[in-house]
This record gives structure tokens, sequence and C-alpha cells, in this order.
């Protein structure tokens, strides 16, 4: 008996011990990005861990039902993918302190992380990472824990940037898995056959001898004995398997059409609308209750007949007080020496000068006890050789021999020779800080002026903020009708263009407003074909290009579209042959070149792409040195300057130069603030980069001025 209840409890242990390992459901992933701090990536195919982007990741313990805690389970696995690696390096690992789900989760609204479960995890190659997370699964089956997944950090300091498969991938569909051993799980078995019937207990002793009574009746029959002792308890019987799964229930009816509404963009009042058509207008959004049409559409403010009010704009935000005056810059390199002035005016005679208007014929010598004074035209002291001189500093050995000019040619003046080279420019010195710290702007030059367009600061802004490069100084001047932000600009015969972008609810937009420096007034135009944000614009003549950017969709494009400012129309050209998003663009000889981006695995380029408007079609020109996106160009003196970005990993103050003449890129100076989704512009020859975003500190207000490199050359006199 001994022998066969041992072997029955052994082959118990090994029955449960050998449960399958149940994988626990994966129901939430995805990933946050400081760069896009207001953008939801719940439907991305990857999971990014790199500066600024965690990932976070969240299982269901439902199916395992109510019975199992943390004591049922001996090991719990988290298994990622590894994907693609663009930079090895380590990773930490958290518990996440609050509530989120992947379709809501972005930067901003991301919950705290909570305890450190893994320190410096490192990543060094594609393919599978296990980590043991037994602990915190035990703690989420104890209650003692909630349950709000698992986050994915870079370790302070490291260069780490890598993305694992997420559930959305169908491609390769190596979603996170968190694989349980459980020593006693699953729910409770039917009921065990009955063991078998334990011995019969033992007869209870005889009751005492009654003392015998008078005769009679039949005495009662005497108590029942005790009964004997409970058998041993049977075995349990084995977990009987689960049953079929039933079958699924009919559908239930169809619920009532609900009202539909078609979104229109911006208002447009050279368009038709239909009856639940929505725009936006000054900020606020209006519901057509009318069928309306152009030309000279009533605005949607002044035709209540027609429109109504679905969500007016709210307040504009209290302004943020000034941050601390930055540390003031080194002092800038010495000039070059300017060119030598015109000759001043003569001035008054001494007390002892003679002067004379007449012409004086001298027979003999002469003694002057004072300062001859010449004047009137053709005034000088003539030679016997018939030479005049007319003046000490030209002619006759005006000029001292040894005397030392400069001048812009290699080639000396005559009576110099050539006697050396000075280089100057070609660095960076911090000039008047923009009003507001702003990144995911656009900047234009018109007029002599620099504005700077939108973007965000504190939100998602209208402002427009003008620099002075004379004055040294920032203005503001009146807003644009729609707030946005990653718009592209361009200045076309003296107009400023703002186009595209993303608005403070992260709508993608094809709006286009037409800003007048003249006038200060903004005026709205045909909006454009595509919408889309993270785009490149730049004007060559009277026509304005408008390239790539991020689609609604939620793709990245290759569209090229054109503005005539003649006609006021758009057209379709040629599409850029690779699709990009945080590109720029500048124009060199009628010739637009698109420059470097994000492609759709976010991925930076170093891509150089060519349009010729003359043909209407793109060529392939030499990479960008360094792979970028969101940087800035700007086009000065037939070359392009590629300035700051974000490189696959961190922030960049990297400057190269492009020459189109030859083409080749060459390194300059390098900024003194790294920055990423910066704006450029340049006046006079001399380039100025604006804003942007920096590591810490987030959207930052300094300008940078540089000078391309320039030559003169020394001559000294015979």
């Amino acid at each position: 008996m001994r022998v066969r209840n041992f072997m029955l409890q052994m082959l118990l242990l090994v029955f449960f011990s050998a449960l399958s390992r149940p994988q626990v459901v994966i129901t939430d992933d995805a990933n946050t990005a400081s760069f896009f701090p207001t953008t939801n990536f719940g439907n991305s195919i990857a999971l990014i861990v790199c500066s600024g982007s965690n990932t976070y990741i969240k299982f269901s313990t439902v199916n395992l039902g109510s019975g199992v805690t943390g004591s049922n389970v001996s090991k719990a696995t988290l298994t990622l993918y590894v994907d693609a690696m663009l930079t090895s390096g380590t990773m930490d690992v958290y518990q996440v302190n609050g509530s989120w789900s992947e379709g809501k989760i972005t930067y901003n609204s991301a919950p705290a992380l909570g305890t450190k479960l893994f320190s410096a995890v490192s990543v060094s190659k594609t393919g599978y990472l296990s980590l043991d997370v037994t602990p915190t699964v035990q703690a989420w089956l104890n209650g003692t824990l909630a349950n709000n997944g698992i986050a994915l950090a870079p370790t302070s300091g490291s260069a780490i940037s890598v993305s694992f498969d997420s559930k959305e991938n169908i491609f390769t569909s190596h979603t996170a898995q968190l694989n349980l051993v459980l020593v006693s799980a699953g729910s409770q078995g039917p009921q065990g056959p009955q063991g078998p019937q334990g011995p019969q207990g033992l007869a209870g002793a005889a009751g005492p001898q009654g003392s015998a009574g008078p005769s009679g009746p039949a005495g009662a029959t005497g108590s029942t004995g005790p009964a004997g002792q409970q058998g041993p308890q049977g075995l349990m019987g084995l977990t009987g398997l689960t049953g079929a799964t039933g079958a699924v229930g009919a559908a239930g009816p169809a619920g009532a059409n609900g009202t539909g509404f078609n979104f229109r963009n911006a208002f447009d009042n050279s368009a038709s609308y239909a009856v639940n058509d929505v725009v936006t207008f000054q900020g606020s959004s209006y519901v057509a209750t009318a069928a309306n049409q152009g030309p000279s559409n009533p605005t949607p403010d002044q035709n209540s007949s027609a429109w109504s009010v679905m969500a007016a704009q709210g307040a504009a935000g209290a302004a943020g007080a000034p941050g601390p005056a930055g540390a003031a810059g080194p002092a800038g390199a010495q000039g070059a020496v300017g060119p030598v002035g015109p000759p001043g005016p003569p001035g008054p005679p001494p007390p002892t000068a003679a002067l004379t208007n007449a012409a004086n014929m001298f027979t003999t010598s002469q003694t002057i006890n004072g300062s001859l004074i010449l004047t009137g035209a053709g005034s000088g002291v003539q030679f016997s050789d018939g030479t005049v001189q007319s003046s000490a500093a030209t002619g006759g050995g005006g000029v001292p021999s040894g005397t030392m000019i400069l001048g812009s040619s290699i080639t000396a003046p005559p009576g110099y020779t050539l006697s050396g080279v000075i280089s100057t420019g070609n660095v960076w010195a911090q000039v008047a800080p923009l009003l507001t710290p702003t990144s995911g702007l656009a900047a234009v030059a018109a007029g002599g002026m620099i504005y700077a367009i939108g973007g965000v600061g504190s939100g998602t802004t209208s402002n427009v903020q003008v620099y002075n490069p004379a004055a040294n100084s920032w203005s503001s001047t009146a807003s644009m009708p729609t707030a946005r932000a990653f718009l592209a600009a361009a200045e076309a015969n003296g107009s400023i263009y703002a186009i595209g972008g993303a608005n403070i609810n992260d709508q993608i937009l094809s709006t286009v407003e037409v800003y007048n420096p003249s006038t200060a007034n903004w005026s709205t135009i045909l909006s454009m074909p595509t919408a889309r944000s993270n785009l490149a614009a730049t004007a060559v003549g009277g026509s304005i290009y408008a390239i790539g950017g991020f689609g609604s969709n939620g793709f990245n494009v290759n569209t090229l579209e054109t503005y005539d400012t003649s006609t006021s129309v758009w057209t379709t050209a040629a599409s850029m042959p690779t699709a990009r998003s945080d590109l720029a663009a500048a124009a060199v000889n009628g010739i637009v070149y698109a420059i470097g981006g994000l492609n759709q695995s976010n991925l930076a380029l170093s891509t150089v792409e060519a349009y010729n408007p003359a043909t209407n079609s793109w060529s392939t020109a030499a990479s960008m040195p360094t792979a970028r996106s969101d940087l800035a160009v700007v086009a000065v003196n037939g070359k392009i300057y590629a300035i700051g970005g974000q490189p696959n990993s961190g922030l960049s103050n990297i400057v190269e130069v492009y020459d189109p003449s030859t083409n080749a890129w060459s390194s300059a100076t390098p900024l003194s603030v790294p920055r990423v989704s910066l704006a450029a512009a340049q006046v006079n020859g001399l380039i100025y980069a604006i804003g942007g975003l920096s590591i810490g500190t987030g959207a930052v207000n300094v300008v940078e001025q540089s000078s391309p490199p320039v030559t003169l050359y020394t001559y000294v006199k015979n």
C-alpha cells in the first residue's frame, strides 16, 4: 500500500510540474517621443528605445483564472525581439506607476516610471532578448503591485537606438511574450471518483450488566457503540480536460445610423459646402447647417444662417515668466580692415598761410614762410618736366613706399606687390535671442528682415517674431490666422507664404496663408492639394515648391506640388524619388534641392535629390556626409549650408556645405548649441540659425549668426 501511494504521489507531482507554460496575453504596446510630445504611436509596427523615446508594454493575466496567485508562479520570463539596431547600448527596465493604454499614451501623458527592475541591459545585436521578471509577475498576481506593465528606457548617458517588434508588426510577428512556469495552476477540476471504503471500525465496549429486574417485558435495545475511526482520504483524481468553447452567439441588430460629419479643413471662401461639412476658421470649428458656396462666400462667423459654432477657440493662455538672461557670449573676432575712405575737403588755411586763387608765374626762386594753399579745380604744382602734382595722396609717389592696403583680387594694383592672404568669417556668434523659445518653426527673409513663424513653445503657436539685423533686435507682428507647428514657409515677390503643418490638436493641415510685410496683414489663399506636416518649401521665381512631408494617413509622402503666384493655382509635379518627412530644401540657380529627412522606419537620411522645374524631373546629387532629419538649410553665394538636426542618435551641431557647381560637400564651423527642429535664413550674406529643440532644455530662444568664409589679399606699395 505504501509503495502504491508513493507512486501515485510522484505521478501527480510530475503531472503538475509538466503543465504547459502559459503565455500571458499582451494587450498594449507603444513608444513615446519627446520630439512629438502630443503624438500617439500605438499603431506603430516598431517599439523604439533611444534618446527621448521610451517603450511601454502591458500584459493581461485574466486568462490564468482567479485562483492563480504569485505562489503558483515558479518563473516568469519576458521575451522581446530586437528587429533593428542603429546604435548598440544599454537600457533600463522599470515598473510603471500609472494606468495607460496604447491608443492614448503620448510623451506628455505617459505615467511615471516606478521601481527599476534591471539596470544597463546590454543590447548589441538583433534577435531575441529574455529577462526574468518573476518577482514582478508574482506581485501582480498577489495584488501587492498594480499591473500597469513595464517600461524600457535608455540608460542615462547611453547612445542606444534600437527598435523591438510590436504586436502590430505583420511582417515578422515577433510580439513580446511573457511565459510563465506554474507549479499548480488551472481552474478546479471535476470531483475525482470516490475513494475505496475504509475498513470497519472496532466494535464498541459492552455496557455494564444491569441489575436483574423483575420479570417483565423485554428491555429496550442498548445504544449504538461509538463510530469507528475515519478511513484515510482517497487520492485526488486527475484534472479533467478543458471543455470545448461554446458557439459564438448571433450578432445583435445594427444600431441606428448617427449623424456623419465631413471635415473639410480650413474655410475656403471659394469652395462649396454641404450640410454637416465641418471647417476651421480663426481657431474655432464650425458645422454647416445649410448648403453654401463661393465665390466670395461669407466667413462662418459672419454667416449664422449657414454655419453653427461646433467648438469655439479657447482663451489664450497666460504668458510664461521670462527665463533668466543667458551669459554674455565671447567677443567676436577682429573684423577686416576697411577700405581707405575718399579724401576729405581741404581744411581752413593756417593763420600764416598765403591763400591765392589766381594763376601765378614765378620767374625766380620764391621763399614762402608758411603754407602754400592751392584751391579750385585743376589746382596743382607743375614741375619743369611738365608733370603736375595735384595731391600728396596720389601719383608722383604720394603713397609712401611700404604702405599696406587690402583688396579682394589676387592681382595686385599697379605699383603694388601681393604680400599675403587673410581668411575671415566661418564663425558662429550669438545675437539677440527670440522673444519666445520656439521649435518646429519656419523662417524666411523678406525686405532685409527675418520672420520666425509658428512652431511650438509652451504650446502650438501662431506667433510671428521679426528680427532686424541692423538693430540686432526682435519684435512681434500680426499672428497667423492658424496656429501650427512643423510647417514650411517661402518668400515670393515680397510676400511670405506659410504652408501646411499640424495644428494644436495634431491635425495635419493643407492650409496656406500669406503675409504682406508692407501692411502687416495675413490672408488665406487656396489650400495645398495634399495635407501634410514636417514638409519643406522653397521658391524659384514666382513659383513655390512644397516637398515631401508627413501625410494625414500616417505615412511619409514623396509629393511635389507647385503654386504659381501669378495665377494662384496649385499643380502636382513629378514625385520625389524618396518619400520622406522632416527634410529641408533650398534652391540654387533655378534647381530645387531636397536634403536629408526621415524615412518610414524613422531612420535619418543623407539623401539629396535635385528637381529641375524646366524639365519637371528629379536627379540624385551627392549624399550629405552626415545623415540627419529636422535640420535647417539656407543658400548663400551659390552654396547650400545644412545646419544642425538629428542624426540617428542624439542632436547635432554639424554644419556641412554643398557646392552644386562641383556636386561636393565640405565641412564648416559647427553651431555652438546643438539643436533639432530649428530654422534658418540669410540676410546680406550672413546666415542665422534660429530656435529649435536642445537636450535637457526643450525649446530654446538661441539665435546664432555666421558669415561664410571670405578671402582678402594684402598688397605693399613698391
